[in-house]
């Protein structure tokens, strides 16, 4: 099965990296060699359709998304980076930044932060730089500094929000209110998992699994398939993988819980979820 995915990728990089082939195609084929887990191949067939000679931003933050998803930071950026210089001060490059502000989230890189939040000042982005902060800030593990201010509407990043609610169950202050506006969540399909699995962690941490901890393996297994070729959804994979191992853990299943938990553990190394699927993995 490797040789012939292998071969696979290697025609395909060969057919659809030609500059006469437009863009489209390659971006399909990109995709399908992320959903086969070789996403450094996908990002070659792009990196070629840009050598080329085509430069669109389109193409820059799928080459930079690719590169994160084989787990090539210094590329990923580069290419990231490009697509924002490319826009210049138009249209604001709200994916880009959001992908970068992501990356930097799951390694918990300060410095990159740092870089991500002066661009998200550069274009006036204050309500994303808060959003991004919240998701920062709750990866390593800082639930306090979770607090969202702004209303949900157009133009947010859904999963802050799930995250802001989320910090609350895990520090333990969670009320009535926090879980309606969770169940509220689960009602949008841009972070219906994510809100299932906070409402499975409050089930378990109060001692009373439910219909959200029955729900919680369904929700992982949709944000599997998709995290293979998005990468918000790859960065939100770990989590949902260290939760979900908790709600297996509860319920007796520890061989299996211990096999989401190295996921999450070799993943996220730098999260708090991440030190704690490790530490679980030691007992």
């Amino acid at each position: 099965e490797t040789l012939v995915v292998e071969q696979l990728a290697s025609r395909q990089e060969a057919v659809w990296s030609r500059p006469q082939y437009r863009v489209g195609p390659a971006f399909i084929v990109a995709k399908a060699l992320a959903e086969a887990d070789r996403p450094e191949v996908g990002a070659r067939v792009l990196e070629n359709v840009r050598a080329s000679g085509i430069r669109m931003r389109r193409l820059d933050r799928r080459v930079g998304e690719m590169w994160l998803l084989a787990g090539d930071r210094s590329q990923a950026r580069a290419a990231l980076l490009e697509a924002i210089d490319l826009i210049g001060k138009g249209f604001g490059p709200v994916d880009e930044i959001l992908d970068l502000g992501l990356d930097d989230a799951l390694n918990q890189d300060e410095t990159g932060w740092r870089e991500t939040s002066k661009i998200l000042g550069s274009f006036h982005f204050d309500h994303y730089r808060h959003q991004l902060e919240v998701v920062f800030n709750f990866y390593g593990g800082r639930f306090s500094a979770t607090e969202l201010d702004i209303k949900m509407g157009p133009g947010v990043l859904h999963s802050a929000f799930v995250l802001r609610d989320w910090a609350a169950i895990e520090e333990g202050r969670a009320d009535a209110e926090t879980l309606d506006r969770l169940k509220s969540l689960e009602l949008l399909a841009e972070c219906r998992n994510l809100a299932t699995l906070a409402l499975a962690r409050a089930e378990i941490l109060a001692g009373q699994p439910g219909e959200a901890a029955a729900r919680a393996g369904e929700a992982l297994w949709q944000l599997q398939d998709r995290a293979l070729s998005s990468w918000p959804d790859a960065v939100y994979l770990p989590l949902t993988q260290w939760a979900y191992g908790t709600v297996l853990e509860a319920g007796g299943n520890t061989d299996e819980a211990r096999e989401h938990y190295q996921a999450a553990a070799t993943h996220a190394p730098e999260t708090f979820f991440g030190k704690d699927a490790a530490e679980r993995l030691g007992r």
